[in-house]
C-alpha cells in the first residue's frame, strides 16, 4: 500500500515591513481604520475593510479576489509611518517587563518583533496603524487632562437640558453605535458625547443636549459629564 503525504503547505512568510506599509497604505486609503467591508450598489466603489486590504495584496490565490478590488501599492509615506510605529513599539520591550500590556498588544508586538510575518497575522498587522494613532491620542489626551482639567466640575444637573459651547478635544469613531465618541469642554470643564457628525479637533460648537451623567474620564481621575440628545445650533 503506498501512503501519500498530505503536509499541509507551507504558508508564505511575509516580510513585515513589507506587510506593515501595505497595513499603513490601507490605513491611508481608508482615510482609517474600517473593521467591515462595506458594499453598496454598483455605482458606488466598495469600502474593503483594512484586514482585507492587506490580505488581498499578500494572496497567492488571485483568481478568489473580488472583481472590484484594485491593487494599490504602498508608497514612501507608507514606509515612513512604518519606521515611526516601530519606535512607537520599542517602549513595549519595557512594558512588557512590568506585565502592562493587554493580550491584544502583546499578540500585535509578538506578530511584528520578526523579521517576517505569517499570512495568519495579516489581520493584527492591518490594526496597527489604528492601535499606534489610538495609543498617541490617548498619551496626549492623559497628559491634557493631567495638566489643564484636574478641576474639571460637573456641568448641570442629572436630566436638565443645557446649551453651551464645547471645544472638541478627542474623537474615537464607534463601530457598535456608528457614531463618534467626543470628550470636550464646556467653560473649562469636561463632557462627552456621541454624535455621528465628525468635528475637527479643537473645533468649537454650539449645542443644546441634556445631562446623562456625571462620572469621571476613564483615562485619568478627573469629572466628567456625559450628555446626549445632543443638537447643534448656530446661535445659543
Amino acid at each position: 500500500m503506498t501512503f501519500v503525504n498530505k503536509e499541509a503547505p507551507m504558508e508564505q512568510a511575509i516580510n513585515t515591513q513589507t506587510a506593515l506599509a501595505v497595513a499603513f497604505m490601507a490605513d491611508r486609503l481608508n482615510k482609517g481604520y474600517v473593521k467591515e467591508t462595506r458594499r453598496f450598489s454598483e455605482d458606488v466603489p466598495t469600502i474593503f475593510s483594512n484586514k482585507e486590504l492587506v490580505k488581498f495584496y499578500f494572496t497567492d490565490k488571485e483568481d478568489f479576489l473580488p472583481q472590484d478590488y484594485i491593487k494599490n501599492n504602498p508608497d514612501d509615506y507608507d514606509f515612513e509611518s512604518v519606521d515611526i510605529a516601530l519606535k512607537h513599539f520599542k517602549r513595549y520591550s519595557i512594558e512588557l517587563l512590568g506585565e502592562n500590556l493587554s493580550d491584544f498588544q502583546k499578540d500585535v508586538f509578538n506578530a511584528i518583533s520578526t523579521d517576517t510575518v505569517s499570512q495568519k497575522k495579516l489581520g493584527l498587522v492591518s490594526y496597527v496603524p489604528e492601535l499606534v494613532r489610538r495609543e498617541v491620542t490617548e498619551a496626549k489626551m492623559r497628559k491634557l487632562l493631567r495638566t489643564e482639567y484636574r478641576d474639571s466640575k460637573p456641568v448641570g444637573s442629572i436630566g436638565e437640558a443645557i446649551t453651551g459651547n464645547v471645544k472638541i478635544l478627542s474623537r474615537a469613531w464607534s463601530t457598535n453605535w456608528e457614531s463618534y465618541n467626543y470628550v470636550g469642554d464646556v467653560a473649562g470643564d469636561l463632557v462627552s458625547f456621541m454624535h455621528k457628525v465628525k468635528f475637527d479637533i479643537d473645533q468649537r460648537v454650539n449645542f443644546k443636549a441634556k445631562v446623562k451623567a456625571h462620572g469621571k474620564n476613564k483615562l485619568f481621575d478627573v469629572y466628567e459629564t456625559r450628555i446626549n440628545y445632543l443638537r447643534i445650533v448656530k446661535k445659543l
